[in-house]
């Protein structure tokens, strides 16, 4: 079975044997086997109904990954991921919100190992720009999402981050923040200012080895049935 993550600006294909990975693989090598999908957007199915980032509009995943077959499962990529940074904590109780910030930026609770949705990336009022995804001014994922931000980022894109990261967090009932993502990932210092300017919350960087590209494909194996913990 394979497990493959869709992102912005890279993917990964797991090849899973016995509930865990066993190498990161071209999913056209495999494209016979049976597969698991997380990827942006609204997933439905072997449909994305809209991923703006990736320019996926109404798309058949597997038509466009190469694949012979529809996925057996298909998730949204936060959701796969929240869940996945939810079994490493060792399923917490409360809702525990995994915030990942790549090309653009995701974020879903997670109670109980199911998905509790969030208003998190698409709120607004932080800066002048506007959504090319939901149009609205302001939209957190248009100030502060990878695709919005310099490579190499600036200390003031930092800050930016940070504060907003701060303040969209604050808004929300949770009892824990896992910040996950690329631009996480390659930034520590925005998880050590988030915890900073967290108010006494826990926030606590990905429990997931930095050889995968997200805690997704352990969301997946766990929604598919193919791990208990």
């Amino acid at each position: 079975m394979l497990t493959i993550e869709v992102g912005g600006s890279s993917s990964q294909a797991l090849l899973i044997d016995s509930g865990a990975p066993v190498r990161e693989v071209q999913p056209a090598e495999y494209r016979d086997l049976p597969w698991l999908v997380a990827a942006p957007g609204l997933v439905e199915g072997d449909r994305v109904r809209g991923a703006h980032h990736l320019g996926w509009m109404d798309v058949h995943i597997s038509d466009e990954l190469g694949m012979a077959s529809p996925p057996v499962l298909s998730m949204n990529d936060a959701e796969a991921a929240a869940i996945g940074e939810w079994l490493l904590l060792g399923r917490p109780p409360g809702i525990t919100l995994y915030v990942g910030i790549g090309t653009g930026v995701g974020a879903v609770g997670v109670r109980d190992g199911e998905a509790v949705p969030v208003e998190f990336g698409h709120l607004t009022s932080f800066g002048d720009k506007v959504c090319a995804g939901c149009g609205r001014l302001g939209c957190l994922d248009a100030q502060i999402g990878g695709h919005a931000l310099s490579t190499p980022m600036s200390a003031e894109e930092l800050e930016l981050v940070a504060r907003c990261l701060v303040e969209a967090i604050g808004v929300q009932e949770v009892d824990r923040v896992v910040l996950g993502g690329g631009l996480l990932r390659a930034h520590p210092d925005i998880e050590t200012a988030v915890r900073a300017g967290a108010g006494g919350l826990d926030v606590l960087g990905s429990g997931c080895s930095g050889e995968y590209k997200s805690a997704a494909y352990l969301g997946l194996l766990h929604r598919h049935g193919s791990i208990s913990a």
